[in-house]
Parts: structure tokens; C-alpha cells; sequence
């Protein structure tokens, strides 16, 4: 079973600049996700602002969150091997910095195709 570990990055002072902060985590912190062993690929997405949510008095509710990124393992395997060698003080710094505005999630996948259905 793949699995995948997913960031929601919150509206956040730091984050405000969806350019400039998905510039950081390209150059900074993917290729060193890139480096556990265990991690078959990561993926960043820009989330666009939709909602069905409405406030009590019929307004929209803003968008939470600005940006996602998942980090896949292709077995449960992969994932406990990548939590066991995970040693790289530079990404544990970030996820402690980044955990103000920043929501985890950790997700067994399973795929579904007409093929399997």
C-alpha cells in the first residue's frame, strides 16, 4: 500500500507570497526530502480558492489553505524505513518552524480505476 504525507500550508504572514515561498520550497526544502531514503517523489500544488462554506449571515469563508505538499512512499515499508533514517536536522528545523501554519496529515492511499473497480 503507498502512502503519503501531506503539508497544508495556512494563509500565513509566511506564506502570503505563494511565489516567493513556493521558491523556498523548491529550492530548499524538496531536494532535501528528495535525499531520505524511502521517498519515491514529492508533489507541490498551489490550491485555488473555492468553497461551498458560507458564514451564518451568507458570506464565503476564506480559503485556509494556499499550498499542499505531499511526499509519497510507494509501501508502508518505504514510509517506516524513511521515519527510522529520517536524520536531517536542516528539514526538522523547518517543520518545527513552519508547524504555526502548517497542518499534517499522513494517508494510506488506495487506488481506484475502472480496471479495479
Amino acid at each position: 500500500m503507498k502512502m503519503k504525507f501531506s503539508f497544508l500550508f495556512r494563509n500565513h504572514e509566511e506564506t502570503r507570497d505563494t511565489d516567493r515561498y513556493t521558491l523556498f520550497l523548491q529550492n530548499d526544502i524538496i531536494p532535501n526530502i528528495l535525499e531520505v531514503e524511502g521517498v519515491s517523489h514529492v508533489e507541490l500544488c498551489h490550491l485555488a480558492p473555492f468553497t461551498f462554506a458560507m458564514t451564518q449571515d451568507g458570506a464565503q469563508t476564506e480559503p485556509q489553505h494556499v499550498l499542499q505538499m505531499d511526499i509519497y512512499y510507494d509501501s508502508v515499508i518505504d514510509f517506516q524505513q524513511a521515519m527510522n533514517s529520517f536524520n536531517n536536522a536542516y528539514l526538522v528545523d523547518e517543520i518545527v518552524k513552519a508547524s504555526e501554519y502548517t497542518d499534517l496529515y499522513i494517508s494510506c492511499i488506495v487506488d481506484y480505476t475502472p480496471e479495479n473497480v
